[in-house]
């Protein structure tokens, strides 16, 4: 009995002396600090807080010094701490902190990442009139089915939507190949997902031809954030992290309006109206501007065009897309020289000043390829994709100038000026271009090894020994099949226009 009276006076003056291992200094000023922040919380005034806390840190002194004293103390903490009147009082003020911040910024919720966000949104973009997507890669909305298949079911659930999505291209100088080395990525998996998604944006887009209710862009902006604008909300998640962003940055809910005692009032500081105008603006500023085909022929020195043919669907079957070239010149170097190579090109050639651009690529493809107008069609590109020589400019709509043509190639030699203008074309089933007086040889080369022939050694030897490609020689006409094939300027830039689009299941 005595020994286990003894035992628990011992722990007693444990527990007693326990807390003067703080040191009274530190325990002052701790009592101080919960002085403070009990007077705000109960009393929300500074005067009062400030007496309170001188009080407290006194009983922290006089406490620290005597162990039953600072027991009581510890006691009364704890009990203020759990009581429920200190957490009736403390809601009130959480509650108008939370409707100040909303009523200044706008700010309704905060997701801890895009997959507790991706609910939400998706419940607004169905029943919204207005859908403005501002993305990178845009591997959300142009892969992910959830985003895929809301956008493309936005039509049947409201006839006057109106989709506008801003996305990364490949020319962003922010998805440079030498960006995704510094943050430790693949290059070629944020091409391929880049790739992918504009082909999906693009197949929405000529669905929506008809009634223009989804467009799509590609922007250059820095990699900053993603965020969705709809009729009275909008979700931003900025990107601070260099991988799995999605995952680990919060996304906040912006609202346009509050509602309050069955008045709605417009939050004109809501950052979500920040985002409105930043997205017109940029959205203004990637426009396709609008190209009078007169007056950009009356500057021209010379005007040449070029026929970008895809073998007929019947010959390709299950096959890549396949496109008709032509060796247009060679280069044969000395022996002490470089490597020797032949230049390629698509069929076609100058425009005669009594001519139109029609007339003329009629007459090139029958001079070249022995076909006629009724063997191949022309199609009408909706976009027509700017070049200054080697730079990619971006796309303009071309006004006074049927079909329009998918690439303007704008080439200076010396002070002359001359325009190439390629247009897209396909071969009818069962037509075959076969080289003509003009030309010894032509080729037809799939999409992935045109991509390949800017990378690496492409030669005769090569396409002939690799189907689906295939050459076809002019009698009595001599090539050296193991000699380099080298793509003009022009060509380079139409490759690199359908490299854009080339599925990686193709290549």
């Amino acid at each position: 009995m005595s020994e286990s009276r003894g035992t628990a006076d011992h722990a007693n003056n444990h527990a007693l002396d326990q807390p003067k291992r703080i040191g009274s200094l530190t325990f002052a000023i701790l009592i101080g600090a919960a002085g403070s922040l009990l007077a705000s919380a109960y009393l929300a005034s500074v005067a009062v807080g400030v007496i309170l806390t001188a009080l407290l840190v006194a009983i922290g002194v006089i406490a620290s010094v005597l162990p039953r004293v600072r027991l009581a103390v510890f006691g009364w903490m704890r009990r203020m701490m759990n009581d429920e009147s200190l957490s009736a009082l403390r809601q009130p003020v959480v509650a108008d902190t939370l409707r100040t911040v909303e009523l200044d910024t706008g700010i309704r919720t905060i997701y801890r990442n895009f997959s507790d966000a991706r609910t939400a949104i998706l419940d607004h973009m169905s029943q919204s009139r207005r859908v403005d997507i501002f993305v990178q890669i845009g591997t959300t909305v142009g892969v992910q089915e959830p985003f895929l298949d809301a956008l493309t079911s936005l039509p049947q659930m409201r006839e006057d939507v109106n989709v506008r999505v801003l996305k990364a291209g490949l020319d962003s100088p922010y998805l440079s190949e030498l960006r995704a080395m510094t943050r430790g990525k693949d290059y070629q998996v944020w091409r391929d997902d880049i790739r992918a998604g504009d082909n999906h944006l693009a197949n929405l887009q000529e669905t929506a031809d008809e009634n223009q209710w989804f467009q799509y862009r590609h922007h250059r902006e820095g990699y900053l954030w993603r965020f969705f604008i709809f009729d009275d909300h909008a979700f931003l998640q900025p990107y601070y992290r260099q991988s799995d962003n999605a995952q680990h940055a919060p996304v906040y809910e912006l609202a346009m309006s509050t509602t309050s005692n069955g008045q709605t009032t417009a939050l004109d500081f809501s950052l979500a109206r920040v985002l409105e105008a930043y997205f017109d603006q940029k959205w203004d500023e990637y426009r396709p501007t609008t190209i009078h085909w007169e007056e950009e022929a009356r500057t021209a020195d010379s005007i040449a065009v070029v026929a970008v043919l895809e073998l007929g669907r019947s010959q390709r079957r299950n096959t890549p897309r396949r496109y008709v070239l032509v060796v247009a010149s060679s280069k044969l170097s000395n022996p002490d020289g470089p490597p020797p190579f032949y230049y390629f090109g698509f069929p076609g050639g100058q425009v005669s000043p009594d001519e139109s651009v029609v007339a003329a690529l009629h007459r090139e493809l029958q001079e070249e390829l022995g076909v006629t107008e009724q063997d191949y069609e022309i199609l009408s590109a909706k976009d027509t994709h700017f070049f200054t020589g080697g730079t990619y400019e971006g796309k303009s709509t071309i006004e006074g100038l049927d079909p329009k043509p998918m690439l303007l190639f704008n080439r200076t030699k010396g002070s002359s000026r001359q325009i190439i203008l390629a247009f897209k074309g396909r071969l009818k089933d069962d037509v075959r271009a076969l080289p003509s007086s003009e030309q010894g040889l032509s080729i037809v080369m799939t999409e992935g090894t045109m991509v390949d022939s800017l990378r690496n050694k492409i030669t005769i030897a090569l396409l002939q020994k690799s189907p689906p490609n295939q050459v076809f020689n002019r009698k009595h006409q001599q090539f050296f099949p193991d000699v380099v094939l080298r793509p003009q300027d022009v060509t380079s830039a139409v490759i690199s226009l359908l490299d854009n689009r080339v599925d990686s299941r193709n290549r």
